[in-house]
């Protein structure tokens, strides 16, 4: 299952380089993502806030890859 989620990632995450994605900056961002995806969306602009553009398109991965997509607590 974790092998699909990463391959998903990859998939979804087309944009970035091979080497970006083994970045560690784009690796804590995909497991914060991933970890906050049914979490607000209030929520998960304050963890993204002034955080490098390499963070915030791991956020983006994980984020989509581990289920969200719909806004929680409007």
């Amino acid at each position: 299952m974790r092998f699909a989620l990463i391959l998903a990632a990859l998939a979804l995450a087309g944009c970035a380089s091979d080497a970006a994605m083994d970045d560690p900056l784009f690796k804590a961002g995909y497991e914060a993502g991933c970890g906050m995806a049914h979490s607000s969306r209030e929520v998960r602009a304050a963890m993204t806030k002034d955080q490098p553009e390499l963070y915030r398109r791991g956020f983006s991965a994980g984020f989509s890859v581990c289920g969200g997509g719909k806004d929680v607590g409007r």
